[in-house]
Formats: C-alpha cells, sequence, structure tokens
C-alpha cells in the first residue's frame, strides 16, 4: 500500500447525557466536547508498506462533566453505541481531573466501553469541570477505509 493510494480513515465521537430523576429530585449531568481522529498515510510507523499507529489518545480534557441540582453521592455510569464500528477498534475513557466543588473517586484507569452501562466513577454534590481522556485502539491497515462512528452515554445514578 503506498500513500498515494492510501484512504483516509476517520472517528467520530459523539457525546450525550441523560437527566435521571429519583423520586425526591433530579440530578443533572452535562456534557461537553468531542473527539474526532482522522487516520491516514501520516500515520504509517515507517512510511508506505508498513502499519498504522494502534493506539490514539485524545487530551487529557477532551470532555468535560458537570453534575449537579444534588447534595448527596452518585455514580456515573458509562456506555457506548456503535452507529457504524468495526469489531478490531476499542474506545476507552478515563477520568483526568476532579473538577471543582464537591468531589470525585474512582474513574482514573482507562476504562474499555462496551455496550452495558458500567459503574465509572461516584462522587457526592455539585461538581464541574470533570475532565475526561479518551483512546482508541485496535487501528491497522487491516482496519478498512471508512468513517467509524460511536456515541458515549454518561448516566448519573443517585446512590
Amino acid at each position: 500500500m503506498t500513500s498515494k493510494g492510501f484512504r483516509q480513515v476517520s472517528l467520530i465521537f459523539a457525546f450525550l447525557l441523560f437527566l435521571i430523576s429519583s423520586s425526591a429530585a433530579s440530578i443533572e449531568i452535562t456534557s461537553t466536547g468531542n473527539w474526532s481522529v482522522t487516520i491516514d498515510s501520516s500515520n504509517l510507523i515507517n512510511g508506505a508498506g508498513s502499519d498504522l499507529n494502534s493506539t490514539y489518545e485524545s487530551t487529557t480534557y477532551q470532555v468535560s462533566l458537570t453534575i449537579s441540582s444534588t447534595s448527596g453521592s452518585w455514580r456515573v455510569d458509562v456506555r457506548k453505541a456503535n452507529t457504524n464500528w468495526h469489531t478490531d477498534l476499542h474506545l476507552w475513557v478515563r477520568r483526568t481531573g476532579d473538577g471543582s466543588g464537591g468531589s470525585v473517586s474512582n474513574g482514573t484507569v482507562y476504562q474499555e466501553l462496551t455496550g452495558t452501562d458500567q459503574p465509572f466513577f461516584t462522587g457526592s454534590d455539585n461538581v464541574s469541570g470533570i475532565t475526561l481522556q479518551l483512546k482508541l485502539s485496535g487501528m491497522s491497515v487491516q482496519v478498512p477505509p471508512d468513517t467509524y462512528t460511536a456515541t458515549i452515554y454518561y448516566t448519573v445514578v443517585d446512590i
């Protein structure tokens, strides 16, 4: 495969938020940020005829979450929904910042996203500016060129 004939692979990630209600009050979660990475011939390890870098990371502050309308403990769950995805690709997320106000714990080690809600991190009270980083792994020249997209869902749960 020459760099001249190399087709571009684009990855686009969208972020959504959920509002979860309890009988007493409604906790709100707001997500800002998205990540798009274009993988092309410039990502070949040793130029034409070599494989692609297999892993790509966003900035450490790519996504920011805010938890509001609470004065108690909560948990953030995370999952992804594939729009167009290749089975060799894996998407990961980790918490890189505590934000301000309240408190947060856990979630600082990369966690692979699946189609099932899984606990991500916990906290208490209102917290703004919790930063997250994303990682994509499994890329190679064996993954056909296409635009691959997934949506990440963050759900806050009153605990």
